[in-house]
């Protein structure tokens, strides 16, 4: 008697939450699903814009395309005005890091001299190679040789 009550009761529960139940399993699937449509190569930003379906909002660099943004290096918006540094005088960042989560702005002048400075650095011609001060991912300069 008591386990065919038992058995009518979990009927009655089961029925009354059946349109919930199923409704959180198409949830569980659908979300299920875009876990696997993620792409490994994708940015976190773009990954989550994707799962919760809304565009997040962009960081306050992005917004700034009229500003000029400072150097990684010297800090400074802009060259000071030189007759050393010739046509770069007063010049603002003209080099941006290629690595999505970096996109450190630098001056050629201060990236070059900075790069000259390491050991690890490697030219050819008048470019030279080496890592980003910042996240270490690989950079190259074009460096302007002074006619002797």
């Amino acid at each position: 008697m008591i386990a065919s009550l038992s058995c009518l009761l979990m009927s009655w529960i089961l029925d009354l939450y059946q349109s919930e139940i199923s409704e959180q399993i198409s949830n569980w699937n659908h979300y299920f699903y875009k876990l696997f449509i993620l792409k490994k190569d994708s940015s976190f930003v773009e990954n989550l814009t994707c799962l919760l379906e809304t565009q997040l909002p962009s960081s306050p660099v992005s917004q700034k395309n009229d500003q000029q943004v400072e150097c990684g290096i010297c800090y400074a918006q802009c060259l000071p005005v030189d007759d050393e540094l010739g046509d770069k005088s007063g010049s603002g960042t003209d080099y941006m890091c290629e690595n999505i989560s970096c996109h450190k702005a630098f001056h050629s002048i201060c990236l070059g001299d900075w790069l000259r400075s390491i050991t690890t650095t490697r030219q050819s011609f008048n470019v030279l190679f080496g890592n980003c001060p910042y996240c270490s991912e690989p950079v190259a300069v074009k460096i302007n040789v002074a006619k002797q």
